[in-house]
């Protein structure tokens, strides 16, 4: 029996967007793509790390 693997990237929702203009984030192995819930077709990717240094500086803006 072979396994089922889904290629589709899984989409998380900011827990800070309002009902229409949401920041969505998908996580790979090598990369972290974003994109924003009203223009699904065009990501930003980034790396693991590059990732973590902008949530870090995000969320203390005086660094």
């Amino acid at each position: 029996m072979s396994k089922s693997h889904n290629t589709s990237p899984v989409w998380t929702r900011s827990s800070r967007c309002d009902h229409e203009n949401c920041v969505e984030v998908s996580r790979h192995s090598i990369t972290v793509q974003v994109r924003n819930s009203t223009d699904p077709g065009t990501t930003l990717s980034f790396t693991h790390d590059s990732w973590r240094s902008f949530l870090r500086t995000h969320d203390n803006p005086t660094r």
